[in-house]
């Protein structure tokens, strides 16, 4: 028993390898140079103003 406890607390995540990225499964699809996604248009016009509707609560 002593044994199992002893091997269930090396540090097996701690050997893998650095990675730039996260993936669930796999290697992660971005490079380590990701700038932006394929779906970004990255030369957009930035700034502008944001309206959000006020939502009352009400208890009843």
């Amino acid at each position: 028993m002593l044994l199992t406890a002893g091997l269930l607390l090396l540090p097996g995540g701690a050997l893998a390898d650095p990675k730039a990225g996260l993936a669930m499964h796999g290697e992660p699809r971005a490079e380590a140079d990701f700038t932006h996604f394929s779906y970004v248009n990255p030369d957009a016009p930035k700034g502008g103003r944001a309206r959000f509707a006020k939502q009352e609560a009400s208890i009843a």
